[in-house]
């Protein structure tokens, strides 16, 4: 019975130090690192796009990062591991857009697009444009979740 534990043990060591100094970029023009790993939890920082954020621990779905002084929470959704094609620099002067990032790690670009569009004509381009323009503070955020009562799943 002692064996198995001490196996247990050791995995868990060598899993967390596999993760730990990892480094990943962020693909979002800007992203929250959260005070938990919550979508809706407080921001503590604000990550931008090209930033290299030092992973101190990955848990369902999320990287633990060192960000300055401060330890928080970013959602894998809004990073990649390895370099990134495009400088932070490129992206601030505008040579290329977040959309264009975030559409190409998906696997876009305009021939996907262009064809898309043929394939569903009655799609309202332009609300989604509109859409993507829209920005929620955290504050209304939460206040909506409060006023809905909402919580997060597993609370």
């Amino acid at each position: 019975m002692k064996y198995p534990i001490l196996f247990f043990i050791a995995l868990v060591s060598v899993a967390a130090i596999a993760f730990a100094g990892q480094v990943i970029t962020i693909m979002h023009k800007t992203t929250s690192v959260r005070a938990d790993r919550k979508f809706f939890a407080p921001t503590i920082a604000t990550a931008r796009y090209g930033d290299q954020l030092t992973v101190v621990e990955e848990k369902g779905g999320w990287y633990k990062v060192a960000i300055g002084k401060k330890r928080g929470w970013v959602h894998n959704s809004a990073t990649a591991k390895g370099k990134v094609a495009v400088t932070a620099k490129q992206f601030r002067k505008g040579a290329v857009s977040g959309q264009d990032v975030a559409l190409a790690g998906k696997g876009f670009n305009e021939k996907v697009e262009s064809k898309y569009k043929k394939e569903n004509p009655e799609m309202n381009y332009a609300a989604v444009d509109r859409m993507e323009k829209v920005n929620v503070s955290d504050r209304q955020i939460n206040k909506f979740v409060a006023d809905g009562k909402l919580a997060s799943r597993g609370e």
